[in-house]
């Protein structure tokens, strides 16, 4: 047998090119090891990018069967290179072209590691389509240059031994070397097609998710990749979706937007652009509003938010709520992320580059959102940022935490915050913090969220508040105003009372706070009592067997009592309060009965509603059927007041818990025999059976006796209000007796003050009496002295007095008998009494008138008001002599002055001097002719003022230049012959003469003159002028005026 010799450079050949294969098949065996959840997500991405890669119109299917997967597309054909680059994983992109600045036709590289990631689909693929020789012209797809077809080139990855993976890579290589030795045709590129063998269930799962994720995913990539036109997907049911761009791009203004075209939906997706970055908005482009651009939506949360034309799986959490692709951004080699910052000197040109370009769309973010924030629905959907800060990388988190109070720092500033009445930026607005709306339930959230709407304007609609307190804590700027339980619990206490806010919210509120451990929060007055007045816990107490009907009595007669009783509703469970039984209340009900019953206390002095309360309280029956006597007189007390009001019952519970209100009526009673004791006569006269009633019933029960005896309620027969033990019972007295006894014994203190009204004359079994000969016989002490028979009626005190009781005693008279036994002593000193009646001067100078005298006597005796008619027989004679000497001044000063003319005037000149009637007292005649008129007036009483008549009024104001009034004041004459005075220079002294009047009347002439008028109102009656003592004081005496009339009658008439 011929042994084939190799020699030593084939054998050095060989060797090294199985070195070659081996780091190849090495590197396959390890990375389709590595295959987890995330690069199988990345698997059909690579699959598109291998497809679109240098493709001018790139068209792609997909069909999923139970068995397999079919990608196929119309794209660039294999290459040689590119061919042998799917059997190694090798990338076809070299070296050279990784840029950091692409263009849009530079290739993103295929069949490279990241293509390993399609054996998520199979280890097994077959792949179909064309070799065409490397061209050189722009358009390989539709260039003239030859091509070689195959079908079913089978990629076997099953092995995880090198060395037979090696031998299916040589394998591969050897089949393609047949294949070039066929003969190029030109015929139609067939389309590219990869069949994906499932070997199992995983497989066959994640190419069910891979295809699911297109539904999401794929409109942005299309998006991205101008090259993608079509897109087809048959699901593993048979169900086609076949996706279209629109090449048309439709600008508005203010965003781009473009159209994929889903079957028969239209998917528009809005996106601002420069030529480096394309950012896509989560807005809608159909506004509910009129005048807005659009409503913000949230991107799916499968949906990563970085892409280089595919996504960048990893980065579907990054931290915002848009989506950034630029095709120079640079990629982490497991396309999860973006070189942003590390401590590797070889990536930090990557990593400059990928920091300018997310700069560059955080500013072109920024400035959109500046404009046109206003006019976006729903913005707090692009409030996103939630950047992770807290990774395992140090570098990277730096640049996270600078990245993030860059976007924070202009978020804050601008107006996301949808309130109640209009939009405002997070500086200005106020959010919930976390632990307040954390787990809670719907209903507490909506109580939380009404409740702080009473406090904070600037607060989130209701609907966004937990939105937004989610949003500003995945923020984390300390500026950020938070509303905590604490703050809430002040702006509750702040307003005092449960009048603002609805009870139901509260509890929710409290129950929340209880269950996040809270309670201490209730140290503040946060807790309603009963009155709805908010208090601290250790204030209040719950109630133990107190009724419901205690507790208005309560606020009035010690408001401590409902200050402190909480309102039941909030008896929450994780509360705990003290106990507030019937002793506690009757405790404090006597503190209060201590504190305003003094001793004098009137009803009136106590607070409102303070009685009617304490009757109330007072009445308490432990049943309906069970009255105590105490009860019955209060019950009398309250008719007495005006009041109708229920009585209280109040079972008795076993133990010492109970309530004694003894105290209450004994307090009761005070006030109310304290308000009697102030009453008047006369409402003692018009309320006597009403008391009478209330005294008769207390004094039937012995405790209530006992306080009513201390008291002046008891009436008198004078209806005044005494105290008992003053009082005397009237044994059968006669009216006349006690009258007579008032006159004589003592005026000032009559004898009905002490007894007792007939209405209470039996009220009390210890009370004394008074009889009729108990009186008597202190009258007649008063007419006999202490002996009985002390009879001098001569200047006797009494003696009319005695004199009628003895003529009762004539027989015949009414009360004859009555009158003898209760006048003893005068009875038996009748006959003395009259004997010395008939003795004396003036019984003397009576007897010696004639008959006829003495009859009139007598009968003017008999008359009933004798001291009247006398006094008004007296007056009228003096004023008869008053008149009389008026008349004879009159005269004389009228005959005075005439003699004082004569002697002045010439002997040519008739005079006389005469007293006229009803006209003037003196009137001055010269020649017959009234020259002067004068009106004397006599004063005789210092309190009567001088009057004139109407007559005399108007006759002064007729003559102002010659009237005068003289007025002569007798009130200041001693002298015997007042009334007969001879020489008018006895009186000239109190002489006065006013000589000015008719100028002081002038405003009654209209009065006087219209008065008397038969036929219509006016004045009528013997009205005066009152001539004021003043004015009378001013005038001159007698001699200056003569030297006036003389004067005035020689300047007038003296020619």
């Amino acid at each position: 047998m011929e042994t084939t010799q190799i020699s030593r450079a084939d054998l050095y050949k060989f060797q090294t090119q199985r070195n070659d294969l081996k780091q190849h098949a090495d590197k396959i065996i390890q990375g389709i090891k590595k295959i987890g959840p995330n690069h199988a997500k990345r698997a059909i991405w690579e699959l598109f990018q291998n497809a679109v890669d240098l493709s001018p119109s790139c068209e792609i299917e997909l069909k999923l069967s139970d068995t397999e997967l079919v990608f196929s597309h119309n794209g660039v054909p294999f290459t040689m290179h590119t061919l042998d680059c799917l059997f190694t994983q090798v990338s076809s992109k070299t070296l050279t072209e990784n840029k950091v600045e692409r263009e849009e036709a530079d290739p993103i590289g295929q069949y490279g590691t990241g293509f390993m990631t399609s054996h998520s689909f199979g280890d097994i693929v077959k792949v179909s389509g064309a070799i065409q020789d490397e061209s050189k012209e722009e358009d390989p797809v539709h260039s003239a240059s030859a091509h070689i077809k195959f079908i079913d080139l089978i990629i076997d990855r099953s092995t995880q031994d090198w060395e037979k993976l090696c031998d299916e890579i040589s394998h591969l290589r050897n089949t393609v070397t047949q294949l070039l030795s066929e003969q190029p045709t030109f015929n139609e590129l067939p389309k590219t097609v990869f069949k994906f063998a499932f070997n199992n269930e995983l497989n066959k799962k994640r190419a069910i998710d891979a295809i699911e994720s297109l539904k999401v995913i794929l409109p942005y990539v299309m998006i991205f990749n101008d090259r993608l036109k079509k897109v087809t997907v048959t699901d593993n049911q048979g169900y086609t979706t076949t996706y279209v761009k629109n090449e048309a791009e439709e600008s508005r203004g203010y965003f781009c937007t473009r159209e994929i075209q889903i079957n028969s939906e239209i998917k528009k997706i809005n996106y601002l652009k420069t030529d480096r970055l394309i950012i896509v908005l989560p807005i809608d482009n159909n506004p509910s509003v009129e005048g807005f651009i659009g409503k913000a939506e949230t991107l799916p949360e499968c949906l990563p938010r970085l892409f280089l034309f595919y996504p960048l799986i990893g980065t579907e959490h990054f931290g915002f709520n848009f989506i950034i692709h630029s095709k120079n951004f640079q990629p982490t080699e497991p396309r999860d992320g973006l070189h942003l910052n590390s401590e590797n000197e070889k990536n930090k040109a990557e990593e400059i580059a990928n920091q300018k370009l997310m700069q560059e769309a955080s500013d072109l973010i920024f400035s959109f959102l500046e404009n046109h924030l206003p006019k976006i629905e729903n913005p707090h959907l692009l409030g996103e940022i939630n950047f992770t800060v807290g990774g395992d990388d140090v570098k990277v988190n730096e640049y996270f935490i600078d990245f993030k109070k860059r976007w924070t720092n202009k978020f804050k500033t601008l107006p996301f915050v949808e309130t109640q009445t209009t939009r405002i930026s997070v500086e200005e607005a106020f959010f919930l913090s976390n632990p307040v709306i954390h787990e809670a339930n719907e209903n507490s959230l909506k109580a939380i969220y009404s409740i702080v709407g009473n406090f904070y304007e600037n607060v989130p609609k209701p609907e966004l508040i937990p939105i937004w307190t989610k949003l500003t804590d995945d923020w984390k700027i300390s500026d950020t105003q938070r509303i905590g339980f604490p703050d809430i619990a002040d702006k509750i206490q702040e307003k005092g009372t449960i009048e603002s806010f609805d009870k139901s919210e509260l509890i929710l509120l409290y129950k929340e706070l209880i269950r996040k451990e809270q309670v201490e929060l209730f140290d503040k007055a946060l807790i309603p009592n009963i009155k709805g007045q908010f208090k601290k816990r250790l204030e209040l107490s719950r109630s133990v067997d107190l009724i419901d009907e205690l507790i208005p009595l309560a606020d009035v007669l010690n408001p401590k009592i409902t200050n402190r009783q909480i309102d039941t509703d909030f008896l929450l469970a994780g509360l705990d309060f003290e106990p507030f039984g019937r002793k506690d209340y009757m405790v404090l009900i006597n503190a209060s009965l201590d504190e305003h019953m003094r001793e004098n206390i009137r009803s009136a002095n106590l607070p409102e509603n303070y009685l009617a309360s304490l009757i109330q309280y007072a009445s308490i029956v432990p049943k309906e059927d069970s009255i105590s006597g105490p009860v019955k007189v209060i019950k009398l007390i309250e008719e007495h007041y005006g009041l109708d009001l229920s009585t209280i019952v109040l079972p008795s519970v076993p133990g010492e818990d109970n309530i004694d209100i003894r105290k209450g009526q004994n307090d009761l009673f005070k006030v109310f025999l304290n308000d009697i004791s102030d009453k008047d006569v006369q409402w003692t006269k018009e309320n006597l059976e009403e008391l009478a009633k209330i005294l008769n019933e207390a004094f039937n029960y012995a405790d209530v006796k006992k306080i009513f005896l201390r008291y002046d309620v008891y009436p008198n027969q004078l209806h005044e209000l005494k105290g008992i033990p003053h009082l005397y019972r009237d044994n059968k007295i006669p009216e006349f007796v006690k009258d007579l006894h008032d006159s004589i014994v003592d005026p000032n203190n009559p004898i009905r003050t002490k007894l007792a009204h007939s209405v209470i004359e039996n009220i009390h079994d210890e009370m004394k009496s008074i009889k009729a000969l108990d009186l008597t016989s202190e009258i007649e002490l008063r007419f006999f002295g202490e002996s009985g028979n002390e009879i001098h009626m001569e200047n006797h005190p009494y003696r009319r007095v005695i004199i009628d009781i003895i003529r009762n005693f004539k027989p015949g008279q009414e009360n004859c008998e009555i009158y003898e036994k209760l006048f003893p002593a005068t009875s038996r000193n009748k006959s003395a009494i009259l004997v010395q009646l008939a003795d004396g001067d003036a019984s003397f100078t009576i007897l010696s008138q004639n008959e006829a005298i003495i009859r009139k006597l007598a009968g003017i005796a008999r008359h009933p008001n004798l001291d009247e008619l006398i006094k008004l027989g007296e007056d009228a004679l003096l004023r008869k002599q008053q008149e009389q000497a008026e008349m004879q001044y009159k005269k004389k000063i009228g005959n005075h002055l005439e003699v004082v003319l004569l002697k002045k005037l010439s002997q040519n000149t008739s005079l006389k001097v005469i007293s006229e009637q009803d006209g003037q007292d003196i009137v001055v005649y010269i020649n017959e002719k009234p020259v002067y008129y004068i009106e004397v007036k006599s004063k005789w009483l210092e309190t009567t003022p001088i009057r004139i008549s109407r007559n005399q009024t108007l006759r002064a104001h007729q003559n102002p230049d010659c009237f005068a009034l003289c007025s002569i004041d007798m009130t200041k004459y001693a002298g015997a012959d007042k009334y007969a005075v001879e020489t008018i220079e006895n009186v000239a002294e109190f002489m006065k003469f006013n000589t000015d009047l008719g100028n002081k009347v002038s405003h009654l002439v209209d009065i006087y003159e219209n008065a008397h008028q038969m036929d219509q109102f006016s004045l009528d009656g013997d009205y005066r002028t009152l001539i004021p003592a003043a004015y009378i004081k001013e005038g001159i005496d007698l001699s200056e005026f003569e030297s006036e009339l003389l004067n005035n009658v020689e300047r007038n008439y003296g020619k």
